[in-house]
């Protein structure tokens, strides 16, 4: 998708993504002052910034799965999931299945009694191979299930599978301690392939019913405490595009003059007016029109 962006409006983008960032030292703590601190990204701010400049419809609505759905100039329809996180950060949350997993009590008990007394994640994985299987297959299903119904409820075009490419677009700031960068990554927002499911077994041996499964094109995990389900961005290899981002000296005196901004843009315009007499005669100009008021006169 982003190469097929205009240039002028990714120009935009990156603008008001590196102009948000230049205040960065305004929101940070730092211990030592000599430290570069990591760019801080607004998730709603990129949002909106991204729907701006792109003329992107709002998706974010009734818990829909996208963000955002924008046409590009060859008139490719996507449809796109809007994140943020560090260049350098793990897998990042995806969904969320607490109304479910009360029905998934039983599998998960099982497979803590099934990993009592096993010595490495082998073993675990070994006996609980099957639950996990049935267990990625019942979130997979819950997971297309969630992103079809999007697509049914999107509000920037008519879309079905075969005309739209779905994206997850992510900016990923650098880590603290490197030159300010931010980095922009682009990867497949796909459905879960049920049918190419592999089982990457337990977390670690002590907590067996935390797993991890690939569907070939996503590595996903499940943590069972939270009902929530990640996917690996490989961050790293998904990078189309980098932004420079230079801090303001003083980001708090950009806050202090920031008043004296609003009260210009806020503050009545004051215009000057005239008014004069105009006497009508009872005949007047150039028609000879009769001038005097249509009301009748009282007498006297």
């Amino acid at each position: 998708m982003w190469n097929k962006l205009p240039k002028h409006q990714k120009d935009n983008y990156r603008k008001l993504i590196t102009n948000f960032a230049s205040l960065s030292e305004a929101f940070a703590q730092k211990a030592d002052s000599n430290d570069k601190i990591a760019p801080i990204i607004n998730s709603k701010f990129q949002e909106t910034a991204f729907q701006r400049s792109f003329n992107a419809q709002v998706e974010d609505i009734s818990n829909s799965s996208y963000d955002a759905s924008v046409i590009s100039e060859d008139n490719t329809k996507y449809l796109v999931g809007i994140k943020s996180f560090g260049v350098n950060s793990g897998d990042q949350k995806v969904a969320q299945f607490k109304s479910n997993s009360v029905e998934w009590t039983n599998d998960f008990d099982q497979m803590r009694r099934n990993a009592k007394g096993k010595k490495d994640k082998e073993e675990v994985d070994s006996v609980n191979n099957s639950l996990y299987l049935k267990m990625a297959r019942t979130i997979a299903n819950l997971r297309n299930k969630r992103i079809l119904s999007s697509k049914a409820q999107i509000r920037g075009f008519k879309a079905n599978n075969d005309d739209t490419e779905d994206v997850y677009h992510v900016l990923m700031p650098s880590k603290k301690g490197d030159n300010p960068k931010i980095y922009v990554g682009e990867t497949s927002y796909s459905e879960i392939d049920i049918n190419n499911l592999n089982i990457l077994g337990a977390t670690s041996v002590r907590n067996p019913e935390n797993f991890i499964f690939s569907d070939g094109k996503h590595r996903y995990k499940y943590t069972a405490a939270d009902s929530q389900l990640y996917m690996s961005f490989d961050n790293k290899n998904i990078i189309v595009d980098s932004w420079d981002v230079k801090y303001i000296d003083d980001a708090f005196r950009v806050f202090e003059n920031l008043s004296d901004i609003i009260e210009k843009s806020t503050s009545v315009k004051k215009y000057e007016s005239y008014e004069w007499p105009i006497i009508v005669q009872p005949f007047s100009g150039f028609n000879a029109f009769y001038g005097n008021t249509k009301m009748a006169k009282k007498d006297g």
